[in-house]
């Protein structure tokens, strides 16, 4: 983490320490996506805008997990770009999001849940707990 910039309404001060000590202390995207802060549900969240944050920058800086391993026949829409591809999507077809541990494949059911998609699941657990055979990429 080289810096930040915040805006917006609210208090920031929160986040402009949390990311001034990520700073100090050399923190990478990985280790500010671990950050486990405090939060109560009136207030706050509870995976932070920072946390979000750390697993965009690690899913941006590492290797796209679709290019390493795939489930047979799978269509592959990456989250940052699902909302503008929503249209690819076959409306009335049973759709079931994924990636390697589920997170972004639970975020991608509430886009599409929320864009009116009705036959919409994810894969819990993602493709590490997929039972059966997957494809794999010989290149690295």
């Amino acid at each position: 983490m080289l810096g930040v910039q915040a805006v917006g309404p609210g208090e920031v001060v929160k986040r402009i320490d949390t990311a001034v000590a990520a700073i100090t202390f050399r923190g990478t995207a990985e280790q500010l996506a671990q950050v486990d802060l405090a939060y109560a549900p009136p207030f706050s969240s509870a995976m932070d805008n920072q946390v979000v944050a750390g697993d965009i920058m690690k899913n941006r800086l590492s290797p796209a997990e679709h290019r390493e391993v795939r489930i047979a026949g799978a269509r592959l829409i990456p989250l940052g770009m699902l909302r503008e591809r929503l249209g690819e999507l076959p409306p009335g077809k049973k759709i079931i999001a994924f990636c390697k541990i589920s997170l972004r494949g639970y975020e991608a059911q509430r886009i599409l849940d929320a864009a009116g998609f009705e036959s919409m699941r994810f894969l819990d657990g993602g493709i590490l707990a997929w039972p059966y055979e997957l494809e794999r990429d010989l290149v690295a």
